[in-house]
């Protein structure tokens, strides 16, 4: 255990941005145990606008993944100068290791090397001890600040929403005529893989039944590069479902944050659903659920037994089919909202 008072720390948690939300709570945990420490966080440029003014955060330092190449050496001044006594990686790999050892601080925390990745322990001098790997993403990075001597009572997922986020959210529902206390689903259908997304016939018959059956209002989620997603969705739809507006991440957090069901498959939506304790059913195919699942009690994961397929998991990422997901009918789903709106 490391027990020596800390002035200048540096969390590092690049991407994505379901991952930073996994890592809030270790921001938290770090701020309550060095509660007049100057805290910053290295982040991705794509998730920059989640940590921006948050309270627990005196500075937000971004590494542009676009535009590496010539903001590499501004960033490398950057991180030297702030002079961190302490930097704790809880991205685990050769990038993120790099940059705590470029800070030069003297404490660089992070994890076994049976945990990390790409050889990030040549970097690291304090690690935390191997951990199972079926433990989640979020007692993962506690873990980096239980070494820390940090006393963990409540875990913290502090998403900061600006009033223009949430009137913004507020008129767009007034304006679909929707009131506070409706039963509103959200559906997101979209993700970074296309191997994790659920087929778009079965968000349509799900989201008809949910409206139906159910007499829910449902709205589509989506962001950039899944206007064709959405659409194919709407078009097959017997009944109309609700469309989001384009928003930014903490709008996309605030219209979540007035639903009263979320379901997709693993994403960050799902994450910022699950950190706003809105019940959440999450559909999963490659990504592990026991590491990667929607966080807390509330929350249900549908994953079927990936040995009924021939493929052998390799690849998910760049994986452009989506058979492991169509094992998950609609039915099942339907049973868990069921399940789900008797416990509202």
């Amino acid at each position: 255990m490391i027990l020596q008072e800390f002035r200048r720390i540096l969390i590092i948690r690049l991407s994505g941005i379901g991952d930073v939300v996994h890592t809030l709570p270790l921001l938290g945990a770090l701020r309550k145990r060095y509660p007049y420490a100057y805290i910053a966080w290295l982040v991705q440029k794509k998730a920059e606008e989640l940590l921006l003014g948050h309270p627990y955060l005196d500075e937000v330092i971004i590494f542009d993944r676009d535009r590496w190449i010539s903001r590499l050496w501004p960033l490398i001044k950057k991180l030297r100068n702030r002079k961190f006594d302490l930097v704790v990686d809880s991205h685990g790999q050769f990038r993120s290791g790099l940059f705590a050892y470029i800070t030069g601080a003297k404490t660089r925390l992070g994890f076994d090397p049976k945990n990390g990745r790409e050889f990030n322990s040549l970097f690291i001098n304090f690690k935390a001890p191997p951990f199972p790997e079926d433990w989640h993403a979020v007692e993962r990075y506690l873990a980096l600040a239980n070494l820390l001597g940090a006393k963990i009572e409540t875990k913290e997922f502090l998403i900061q929403i600006g009033e223009p986020e949430k009137e913004y959210v507020e008129r767009f529902l007034e304006g679909e005529g929707i009131n506070k206390g409706e039963l509103l689903i959200a559906l997101n259908p979209g993700s970074s893989w296309k191997s994790k997304i659920w087929p778009s016939k079965n968000y349509a018959h799900l989201a008809d039944i949910l409206i139906k059956k159910f007499k829910a209002k449902v709205i589509l989620l989506w962001g950039p590069g899944e206007e064709n997603l959405i659409e194919s969705i709407n078009s097959a739809m017997e009944e109309k479902p609700l469309i989001a507006p384009r928003t930014g991440l903490k709008e996309l957090a605030s219209l979540i944050s007035r639903c009263t069901l979320f379901i997709g498959s693993d994403s960050a939506p799902l994450h910022i659903a699950s950190s706003f304790s809105i019940p959440s059913i999450g559909l999963y195919g490659p990504t592990d659920p026991q590491r990667n699942g929607p966080y807390g009690s509330g929350n249900v994961v549908i994953k079927k037994d990936l040995s009924l397929l021939s493929c052998r998991r390799k690849g998910c990422r760049k994986c452009k089919i989506q058979d492991c997901m169509e094992l998950i009918t609609v039915e099942e789903v339907v049973k868990q909202v069921k399940d789900k709106i008797k416990k509202l």
